[in-house]
């Protein structure tokens, strides 16, 4: 593999490393690139959304020359032989999106490329991995020996997939929020002078909605497309200031004093509004999530409508 006076410690380092390790070959793609030149093909990217099967030839065109213990557990093949007789099937379907970036990265001359991608085991069982490969220094000119690692994020993908469905089912209206441009405008305040925050929003009251404008909107439910009488996510990120208007103001500045104070979790009744125009009374819920503290980039917020509620009140009043 490597040639050099320590040759047999190296190949054992490579062989028992505890990450998938591979030792390919990428001449024969740099090969069908000098052909794409000389043909004068100046844009790959165009080219590839006119020849999209370019991307699979060169796929195929992938020389394996040595991979190690690690990637043959992960990859569930008995042998090295095994595996490299069936890359076929390790290189295929889910492989062509995050491989079409990696073209363009050789394209552009790059010598090294990471990203998140998908492979196959020999049994047929799909792979989420973190894919890094760096072509080794004294091969930049033919791409003979590319150093490739991969790990399997497979159990983080699917963790993540869980949260996401727990979110988009979630029987509540959830938001996903940014405030750190709030957090920003809080550090200018303290450093112009401001303690009391709240006589500052007594003299200044166009401050709640200002700092209403600073939100940022990462994420909604589908619970709130229904509560909202949006069709879609976009259309509602689109007319939040339909949504986040007039009454807003008195109960958003008592949040905002409480975040001054360093409240980062509480509760409160407000008026938010439907795109069609009617008046939603929500009970808010609103939490800094943990690790997220120091900036305010993560914010959960849930509504729960009140409405009913509400006028049983005034009913009975």
């Amino acid at each position: 593999m490597f040639e050099s006076a320590g040759e047999e410690y190296l190949n054992t380092l490579f062989d028992f490393a505890p990450i998938s390790l591979w030792e390919q070959d990428f001449s024969p793609i740099k090969r069908l690139f000098d052909g794409l030149r000389q043909d004068g093909v100046v844009s790959l990217e165009a080219y590839l959304d006119e020849h999209p099967d370019f991307v699979e030839e060169c796929m195929g065109a992938i020389k394996v020359l040595n991979v190690n213990r690690k990637t043959l557990s992960l990859f569930k093949a008995d042998t090295k032989a095994a595996l490299l007789e069936n890359l076929g099937h390790v290189f295929r379907d889910g492989m062509r999106h995050h491989f079409r970036e990696e073209l363009l990265a050789l394209w552009r001359s790059e010598v090294s490329w990471s990203g998140e991608g998908v492979n196959y085991t020999l049994s047929g069982e799909a792979l989420n991995i973190i894919l890094h490969w760096r072509i080794l220094p004294e091969f930049e000119t033919n791409w003979e020996r590319v150093l490739v690692t991969i790990e399997d994020v497979t159990a983080r993908k699917k963790a993540e997939q869980r949260f996401q469905n727990l979110f988009e089912s979630s029987p509540i209206s959830l938001w996903e929020e940014d405030y750190s441009a709030i957090k920003t405008y809080f550090d200018s305040l303290r450093a112009k002078g401001v303690t009391d925050f709240q006589t500052y929003l007594e003299d200044h009251p166009e401050t709640a909605l200002y700092c209403a404008g600073l939100i940022r909107v990462v994420n909604v439910n589908q619970k709130t497309l229904e509560l909202f009488s949006a069709s879609s996510k976009e259309q509602m990120l689109s007319n939040l200031h339909k949504v986040l208007r007039d009454e807003i103001g008195n109960h958003f500045a008592k949040e905002l004093l409480d975040l001054w104070n360093g409240k980062l979790a509480y509760e409160r009744e407000g008026i938010n509004y439907a795109l069609d125009g009617e008046p939603v009374n929500i009970q808010l819920d609103f939490r800094v999530m943990p690790g997220h503290e120091h900036d305010f980039s993560w914010v959960l917020v849930a509504f729960q409508d009140i409405t009913a509620r509400k006028k049983a009140e005034d009913y009975l009043r």
